[in-house]
C-alpha cells in the first residue's frame, strides 16, 4: 500500500500489481479444482487502487458467476467503480475506517474525512452492495470521547453499515507510531497484533481512558453491529 497512515508497519511504500489475466488463470484454475465454489474473497489492501487495472479484473469476473468481495478505501476511485463492481457479483465491500472522530484519523494521517466515509458508505449501499467497516481503538489521542464519537458515527450510519469489525490498536514494529511510542522491539511480543489493551503510551489516567472507551465502543458495536 502506498498511503502514509502513522500506524502501518509496512516499510514498502511501493505497489506491485498482479495481471488482471493471471487472475484470470487462477480464478479459471480454483474452479477446475473446486467446481461447488460460488464466491471469492479478493484480500488485496484496495483492490480499487488503479483504477484501469481494477476494471480488467472486474471484466473477468464478469464471466465466472461468482460473489465476491473487497477490501477499499473511501476515495473516488473506488466510487467510480461502484457500478462495475455490483454488475459483476461484488456484493460486500470492506473499508477501514478506523474512527468516526475526525481528529483521530488526522493524527492517523489516514488522509480521509468523516463527510469522505459517509458519500462512500451510501454510494455503496444505493449501488446495491454490502458494506463493512473496519475500526481499531486505542491509537494515541483516543479516550472516551474519541469512542463516543465513534458510537456517534456508527449510530448515524447504520442504515449503511452492514458489519462492524473493532480491533484494539497495537503498534506494530516499523511504524512511525511505534517509534514515537515507549513500547521497543524487545518487548514485541508480549502485544497481540489486533486485540490488545497492553499500557504503551501517555499516563495512566490516559491509559484507562482507553480501556473505558474500548469497552464503550465495543458493547455499543456488540449491541447494534455485531461481529
Amino acid at each position: 500500500c502506498p498511503y502514509g497512515c502513522q500506524f502501518c508497519g509496512n516499510v514498502y511504500k511501493g505497489f506491485a500489481f498482479r495481471s488482471a489475466e493471471n487472475v484470470k488463470l487462477e480464478i479459471q484454475f480454483l474452479l477446475k479444482e473446486y467446481p461447488e465454489l460460488q464466491g471469492l474473497v479478493f484480500l488485496d489492501e484496495n483492490l480499487f487502487f488503479h483504477k484501469d487495472h481494477a476494471i480488467d479484473i472486474i471484466s473477468h469476473m464478469k464471466n465466472f458467476n461468482l460473489l465476491w468481495t473487497c477490501n477499499a478505501r473511501v476515495d473516488g476511485h473506488t466510487q467510480a467503480l461502484l457500478p462495475f463492481a455490483e454488475s459483476s457479483g461484488c456484493v460486500e465491500i470492506k473499508y477501514g475506517i478506523e474512527s468516526g472522530s475526525q481528529k483521530i484519523l488526522d493524527l492517523m494521517n489516514k488522509g480521509i474525512t468523516i463527510s469522505d466515509i459517509e458519500k462512500a458508505l451510501r454510494s455503496t449501499v444505493a449501488h446495491g452492495i454490502g458494506t463493512k467497516c473496519f475500526l481499531m481503538f486505542g491509537y494515541p489521542g483516543d479516550c472516551v470521547e474519541t469512542a463516543q464519537c465513534t458510537i456517534d458515527f456508527l449510530e448515524r450510519n447504520r442504515p449503511y453499515i452492514g458489519r462492524v469489525n473493532l480491533f484494539s490498536f497495537s503498534p506494530l514494529p516499523h511504524s512511525p507510531i511505534y517509534k514515537a511510542g515507549s513500547c521497543n522491539s524487545h518487548s514485541w511480543e508480549s502485544y497481540k497484533i489486533y486485540h490488545q489493551l497492553r499500557h504503551w503510551w501517555g499516563s495512566e489516567k490516559q491509559y484507562q481512558e482507553v480501556k473505558d472507551g474500548y469497552h464503550l465502543l465495543k458493547e455499543y458495536i456488540n449491541k447494534n453491529n455485531g461481529e
